[in-house]
């Protein structure tokens, strides 16, 4: 008998005692009620405030956790666009993002928990100079910033992280102003939460 990933247990405790206390149950009723054993690899007892890693998540925190894409899930998502941004390919740009996207929206989706936009917005960012490298053949320069600027992108049907996560959390996308660069005004709204350094996922040049 196996159990599938959906039935992975995170048990949180005030002390390093109950934990210790939980996990002998657990291990009790896992290993002489249901005779199936634990994974010593992915068993542990851990303080959150340093970091724990869980179904993608690292979860941490002291008096309110946070929750952000651990570090191989980001390199997971890396690899998956880097598998489709080769430089010096003969594809149209427009063909390299509709296959991009159902990978972009597939990661942002699942990640929409993400207690800040930062780590989406830096993802952003780095997914738009692949495409420009991509575009040219070539390590992206300031010029292509300007020639495959982010109205270009977003005309050629590319969606961003950044967007997913407001979905989620209720937060007005921002309105276009005009201007041939595409740059935009970001709405007031929901700002309580979202950090001033943050990336708003419509200006042309590259700020993360």
């Amino acid at each position: 008998m196996k159990f599938p990933c959906a039935t992975h247990p995170l048990i949180h405790c005030k002390t390093e005692f109950e934990a210790r206390k939980a996990l002998e149950r657990t291990t009790e009723i896992l290993e002489k009620e249901l005779h199936l054993k634990l994974n010593p690899e992915k068993t542990a007892i851990r303080m959150i405030s340093r970091g724990v890693d869980f179904l993608g998540y690292t979860l941490s925190g002291m008096s309110k956790v946070v929750l952000r894409p651990d570090q191989n899930a980001m390199k997971s998502f890396k690899d998956a666009v880097r598998e489709k941004t080769v430089r010096g390919h003969t594809k149209a740009i427009g063909t390299t993002i509709q296959e991009l996207v159902p990978t972009i929206r597939g990661w942002g989706n699942y990640f929409r928990l993400t207690t800040y936009m930062a780590p989406m917005g830096k993802l952003d960012s780095w997914v738009r100079r692949r495409l420009r490298s991509c575009a040219l053949g070539k390590r992206a320069t300031i010029r292509a910033n300007y020639r495959y600027g982010n109205a270009y992108l977003e005309r050629a049907g590319l969606i961003n992280l950044v967007s997913l996560w407001k979905e989620r959390c209720g937060v007005p996308l921002p309105k276009r102003v005009g201007g041939s660069k595409g740059r935009s005004r970001p709405s007031s709204a929901g700002m309580a939460s979202i950090r001033p350094r943050a990336v708003y996922g419509n200006t042309v040049s590259t700020v993360l």
